[in-house]
This record gives structure tokens, sequence and C-alpha cells, in this order.
């Protein structure tokens, strides 16, 4: 039974259904979860359900440009209501295979927009945090490095879904270094910046308005709230190649009865998984290639040998892959 529907106006929800048309346009984004399944098609027109098609993923339009070079696919002709607005930006839904397969059925419980409404959105950045900055890229002098990068971005546009992880983790540092310039930061607030997560990036640039109180009361109340609205986040997951090396230890020390410990072992079986590690998992992957690859001539001594108890033993802390991974998450709290 098909649990979910997306409501498609008339003469696109006919355009799908016949092939024609492959990319459903949006305002934001769907839950990752509905890629890969079967959706239905209701038709308001009709108040029916008039097939169902399978969401194959989803794509963005950042620019009139580039929603424009796409119309073959979205078939959203320019001037509709349905075009994409000046400066702003398009999500473009890809489905396929459709079926007529429930054809005149009607939703007992419906929402026109079920398959967007019921999900968790993500964060919308507020006009006043982009305008922010926008301002700070503007007077910056670091256009060419990352965190430039990620203040165009936001400024011009970009969701905070749209970002990278380093990018987001950039994104949140600065805004918690801007309100903790402008009177520090409460309980409340600190709280709320340890659920959404946050590195430790070198201050930059400061917000511009330094002058205009009431535009920094304004972002300040603005940044507390987009920070208060991002969902809790969970322990990071171990990368695939930490994953691959921590089976290999576990699979050398079953075959040849030696190296690595108890507790080896069990770290090895939770990355060989890929189970959410904590940080503190992660600071004690740290340490322990701290203690063990002091130096280039005692790292490559150690893994030269891949039968040896010591290269049993680094693998099950993820081996190379596991080092550069746990030094990397360290460094970002």
């Amino acid at each position: 039974m098909i649990a979910n529907y997306m409501a498609i106006h008339a003469p696109y929800a006919e355009m799908i259904m016949s092939g024609r048309k492959d990319v459903e346009t949006r305002l934001r984004r769907i839950s990752d979860k509905f890629i890969g399944q079967r959706v239905g098609i209701y038709e308001p027109e009709r108040k029916i359900l008039i097939g169902s098609v399978l969401i194959l993923g989803q794509k963005i339009y950042p620019t009139a440009a580039a929603f424009r070079k796409d119309y073959s696919r979205h078939l959203v002709k320019r001037g509709s209501q349905y075009d994409i607005k000046k400066g702003g930006r398009k999500i473009g839904i890809i489905v396929g295979k459709p079926s007529r397969d429930i054809f005149g059925q009607r939703p007992k419980k419906f929402a026109p927009s079920t398959i967007v409404k019921n999900n968790p959105a993500s964060p919308i950045i507020s006009k006043a945090l982009r305008s922010a900055f926008m301002a700070r890229y503007e007077t910056s002098s670091d256009e060419d490095n990352e965190m430039g990068r990620v203040i165009k971005k936001i400024g011009n546009g970009s969701e905070f879904s749209d970002l990278t992880d380093e990018n987001k983790s950039a994104f949140l540092m600065l805004i918690k270094d801007d309100l903790a310039q402008y009177g520090g930061l409460n309980q409340e607030l600190q709280e709320a910046l340890e659920i959404a997560g946050d590195s430790a990036y070198p201050k930059r640039d400061r917000f511009v308005y330094r002058s205009d109180a009431n535009r920094i009361k304004k972002y300040q109340a603005e940044a507390k709230k987009f920070l208060a609205s991002l969902p809790p986040t969970q322990n990071p997951v171990p990368p695939a190649a930490v994953a691959r090396a921590a089976k290999r230890g576990l699979e050398a020390r079953k075959k040849y009865k030696r190296g690595g410990t108890a507790v080896g072992v069990a770290r090895a079986r939770d990355l060989s998984r890929r189970a959410n590690v904590s940080m503190r998992t992660i600071a004690r992957m740290s340490s322990y290639f701290a203690r063990h690859r002091a130096s280039r001539y005692e790292s490559a001594k150690r893994i030269s040998d891949p039968t040896s108890a010591a290269r049993i033993a680094d693998d099950l802390w993820g081996g190379t892959a596991g080092m550069r991974w746990a030094k990397k998450m360290t460094r970002r709290e």
C-alpha cells in the first residue's frame, strides 16, 4: 500500500504520468528517506490519485539560468506561477516509472503537500542572517578561502542543508563568534550550539553592522532562532575505509591468533559495522595512534608486515584511515 502522496496540479500531473515530465519542482527539499520509494500522485482538480511514481533523487536549481536549461525535464513555463523567482532557487524531485496502479483512489487522510510537510524541513536561513553574511563577504579579504566561500554561499541564497559538513561547522562557528562578541552566550544558546555541532575555527572579520544596535539585536535574535531550529546531531559514523581496516584486523586476528587486546577487538567490531562513535571514543583512537605512531619511521615499521601483531592491532583501531579520521574529528572539537 502506498502511504505517501504528492499533490501536483493539472496539467503537470498527467505530464508526469505520460513520461513527458520527469522532474517535479518544489521550493524545499524532501526527506532523503523518500528516495527509492514509490509515492502517489494526487491531482487536486479531480480530487483523486491518478497513479504513482518512483522517487529517484533530487537536484537543486540555484539560479534561473540553471532552471531554464532543464526546461525539457520540468516543463515549467517562464512567467507561470511555478516559475523560479528572481534571486531564488528551486528543488527538482526526479521521478520515474509512472504507473496507473492506484488510479481513481482517494486517500483517507490527505494534506496537499504530505511528502514535504510531514517531514522535518531543513532550517531556513532568514533574510537578516543572509544580509549579514553577504555584507561580511563584501568587506572581507577571505574571498578565496573556505570561510569566504561559505559566507558567499549563504549570502547568495544557499540553505544550511546545501552545505558540506565542514561548511556547516564553519557557519555555526561564525554565528557563535558573533553572538559571543555582542553580549556573550547564555546557557540556553550554549546548549543549542552543543546540539547543533561545533568546530574550532579561527575568528574572522566580525559582523559589519557594529554601530547599528537595532540590526545587531535582529541578527542575534535570528541567529539564536536558527540554531535552536537545528535537529539534534548523532555521533559521527566512521568512513568506509576505516570500517574496511577494522574488518581486516578482525579477520587477521582470527587467522593468526595474535594482535590487539579485548578493547581493540571491541573497537574494531563497532568500526567494522560503522556504528555511531562518540567523540570520547574518537579521542581514545587519537591517543592510541599518538602513542603507537609517534614518528613516520615507527608508523612505517608498524604497518609493514600485514601478519604482525602490531599491524593487526593497528588495523583493529582503523589503521591509517582511522588515524586520519580521528585526527580530523578531534581538530573540530
